[in-house]
């Protein structure tokens, strides 16, 4: 499939083909190829690393993917369809132990992903009654959030503190480092 797209929406569509221009040059990328098999690479050698270094969460079985599972993961990744269709794809394959987990339970036979679980999880949303009449845009929901006892060590507030300082230290410090300035 090769497209041509003008947003970076595309980096997220691991099948796609896109283009871009450069100083009048066309700048093919292939996600998959240049993009999304790095990563899964990159990601399983960095878990590898991380079990070696911490063995109380258990010990890696083997230091490389299995082609079999290299396979597998490729042709989830060159589905096509929504974002809906291909991440239930994956927790199908999970869901039935696709890639041959020695340690898979009910936990993964079950897994689920609900988009606000860790946000749940860190904090409270009360729905505010009583405000369209004060406002224009009566048709918007608006709540006021809470914090849980658990907010400061929450899944959701430890990622957005992760997320934050990646930014910083992208702009700031990698960015310029490679004589980029943004921002």
């Amino acid at each position: 499939m090769d497209i041509k797209f003008s947003n970076k929406k595309t980096l997220d569509i691991p099948f796609a083909v896109w283009s871009y221009l450069r100083e009048n040059q066309e700048i093919k990328v292939n996600n998959l190829q240049d993009r999304f098999i790095p990563a899964v690479m990159n990601i399983f050698n960095y878990l590898v690393d991380y079990l070696e270094a911490n063995n109380q969460y258990g010990r890696p079985i083997t230091s490389k993917l299995s082609e079999g599972n290299m396979e597998k993961i490729i042709k989830l990744l060159k589905l096509t369809g929504s974002y809906q269709q291909r991440h239930q794809n994956w927790l199908e394959m999970i869901q039935n132990n696709g890639f041959g987990f020695l340690d898979f339970d009910d936990v993964d036979k079950n897994l689920d992903y609900a988009k606000r679980t860790w946000f749940n999880q860190a904090a409270l949303a009360v729905k505010v009654e009583g405000i369209k009449e004060r406002i224009e845009y009566a048709s918007y929901n608006y709540h006021k959030f809470e914090r849980k006892n658990i907010f400061n060590k929450a899944d959701w507030t430890l990622f957005m503190r992760a997320a934050a300082i990646h930014k910083y230290k992208l702009l700031h410090e990698i960015l310029p480092a490679c004589g980029l300035y943004i921002g």
